[in-house]
């Protein structure tokens, strides 16, 4: 199944690493619309309908879940560094570049920090692409290590026995 971009749905009208549209990025495309671009209405609304509101999800479309480990780059994990706040709380890129320079698979880097952010919808979608919750960085620490709660450690691993 393709890959969705939203460079591809409304040209232009959004600057900066191009996201993959997935239910996480559909999210931040209503944020874009309603803060940033207006216009992006109609090209959120065409996959909003052939997605969303006509009972087809779009893991069932083959959009959210169809990535593997290699979709996944540099870009996704500043933009999801910028996406969650973490560049204003660090200040810096500091610990984002000290993680990329650690010879670690971006979708492992971006599950570390989804864990620790306790964001389920994306520990699950790194998950399903193949992210490894046992990596770990230079001070040793896995994403469960990393976790936010109890919970989410539950969640990873329950994921991982569920897709065992």
């Amino acid at each position: 199944m393709p890959t969705f971009k939203f460079s591809q749905l409304n040209p232009g009208n959004v600057t900066g690493p191009i996201a993959r549209c997935n239910l996480h990025n559909i999210t931040r495309a209503r944020f874009l619309r309603t803060t940033i671009n207006p216009s992006l209405s109609f090209a959120l609304s065409s996959v909003e309908a052939r997605f969303g509101k006509n009972g087809v999800d779009a893991e069932g479309a083959g959009v959210y879940g169809s990535q593997t480990r290699d979709d996944f780059d540099r870009d996704d994990v500043e933009q999801y560094f910028n996406y969650m706040g973490m560049l204003a709380v660090e200040g810096t890129y500091d610990k984002m570049e000290a993680l990329l320079n650690q010879n670690i698979h971006p979708v492992d880097i971006l599950l570390m920090m989804a864990a620790s952010e306790g964001d389920k919808p994306k520990i699950e979608e790194l998950l399903r692409a193949g992210a490894d919750y046992t990596v770990k960085d230079s001070e040793g620490q896995s994403a469960l290590a990393k976790a936010a709660s109890d919970e989410i450690k539950d969640f990873i691993l329950g994921f991982s026995v569920q897709k065992a």
